[in-house]
Protein backbone atom coordinates (compact mmCIF):
# COMPACT_ATOMS: atom_id res chain seq x y z
CA UNK A 1 0.00 0.00 0.00
CA UNK A 2 1.21 3.21 -0.85
CA UNK A 3 1.89 6.10 1.93
CA UNK A 4 0.70 9.39 1.60
CA UNK A 5 -0.46 12.54 3.09
CA UNK A 6 -4.12 13.12 2.98
CA UNK A 7 -3.78 16.59 2.74
CA UNK A 8 -2.73 16.21 -0.70
CA UNK A 9 -6.41 15.00 -1.41
CA UNK A 10 -7.85 18.33 -0.24
CA UNK A 11 -10.17 19.46 -2.62
CA UNK A 12 -11.77 23.06 -2.77
CA UNK A 13 -15.03 23.85 -1.50
CA UNK A 14 -15.24 19.91 0.02
CA UNK A 15 -13.98 20.78 3.67
CA UNK A 16 -16.60 18.13 5.15
CA UNK A 17 -15.53 15.28 2.12
CA UNK A 18 -16.10 11.73 3.69
CA UNK A 19 -13.32 9.38 2.37
CA UNK A 20 -13.48 5.56 3.86
CA UNK A 21 -9.62 3.97 3.51
CA UNK A 22 -7.57 2.39 3.98
CA UNK A 23 -4.58 4.83 4.27
CA UNK A 24 -1.23 4.74 5.48
CA UNK A 25 -0.38 7.74 7.68
CA UNK A 26 3.40 9.29 7.17
CA UNK A 27 3.09 10.92 10.44
CA UNK A 28 2.72 7.91 12.96
CA UNK A 29 3.17 4.94 9.84
CA UNK A 30 -0.57 3.55 10.95
CA UNK A 31 -3.47 1.96 8.70
CA UNK A 32 -6.75 3.83 9.17
CA UNK A 33 -10.31 2.27 7.67
CA UNK A 34 -12.77 4.66 7.94
CA UNK A 35 -14.34 7.92 8.36
CA UNK A 36 -12.86 11.69 7.69
CA UNK A 37 -14.30 14.88 8.34
CA UNK A 38 -11.96 18.01 8.03
CA UNK A 39 -9.54 16.10 6.46
CA UNK A 40 -9.10 14.38 10.08
CA UNK A 41 -10.31 10.67 11.70
CA UNK A 42 -14.08 11.09 12.36
CA UNK A 43 -16.42 8.71 12.57
CA UNK A 44 -16.07 5.26 12.60
CA UNK A 45 -12.77 3.64 12.23
CA UNK A 46 -10.48 1.15 12.83
CA UNK A 47 -6.93 1.81 12.98
CA UNK A 48 -3.56 -0.71 13.42
CA UNK A 49 -0.58 1.38 14.69
CA UNK A 50 3.12 0.73 13.86
CA UNK A 51 3.72 -0.74 17.36
CA UNK A 52 0.92 -3.75 17.14
CA UNK A 53 -2.27 -2.24 18.85
CA UNK A 54 -5.59 -2.07 17.22
CA UNK A 55 -7.86 0.74 18.09
CA UNK A 56 -12.01 0.33 16.51
CA UNK A 57 -14.33 2.64 17.16
CA UNK A 58 -15.75 6.16 17.41
CA UNK A 59 -13.13 9.12 16.03
CA UNK A 60 -13.14 12.72 16.85
CA UNK A 61 -10.82 15.58 15.76
CA UNK A 62 -8.15 12.60 14.69
CA UNK A 63 -8.45 10.99 18.09
CA UNK A 64 -10.07 7.90 19.26
CA UNK A 65 -13.02 9.21 21.03
CA UNK A 66 -16.30 7.66 22.32
CA UNK A 67 -16.98 4.02 22.81
CA UNK A 68 -14.27 1.34 21.10
CA UNK A 69 -12.26 -1.24 21.80
CA UNK A 70 -8.35 -0.97 22.03
CA UNK A 71 -6.29 -4.49 21.42
CA UNK A 72 -2.74 -4.01 22.95
CA UNK A 73 0.61 -5.87 21.01
CA UNK A 74 0.56 -8.03 23.90
CA UNK A 75 -3.08 -8.90 24.16
CA UNK A 76 -4.48 -7.22 26.15
CA UNK A 77 -7.19 -4.97 25.42
CA UNK A 78 -9.98 -2.31 26.74
CA UNK A 79 -13.12 -2.06 25.64
CA UNK A 80 -15.66 0.86 26.69
CA UNK A 81 -15.25 4.89 26.56
CA UNK A 82 -12.00 6.42 24.73
CA UNK A 83 -11.96 10.38 25.82
CA UNK A 84 -8.99 12.25 22.93
CA UNK A 85 -7.12 8.66 23.00
CA UNK A 86 -7.24 7.79 26.57
CA UNK A 87 -9.64 5.37 28.64
CA UNK A 88 -11.89 7.08 31.10
CA UNK A 89 -12.32 4.17 32.94
CA UNK A 90 -16.11 3.40 32.01
CA UNK A 91 -14.90 0.31 30.31
CA UNK A 92 -13.50 -3.38 31.33
CA UNK A 93 -9.91 -3.63 30.89
CA UNK A 94 -8.94 -7.60 30.33
CA UNK A 95 -5.35 -9.02 30.06
CA UNK A 96 -4.44 -11.52 27.68
CA UNK A 97 -4.68 -14.24 30.58
CA UNK A 98 -8.24 -13.40 30.65
CA UNK A 99 -7.73 -11.78 33.96
CA UNK A 100 -8.90 -8.07 35.18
Amino acid sequence: MKAFDYDDMKIPGYADLHVDGPFIYKADESIYLGQFKDNKRHGRGKCAFKQGSVYEGEWSNDKPNGLGRYVCANGDWYLGHVNQGVGTGDGRLTHFDDSY
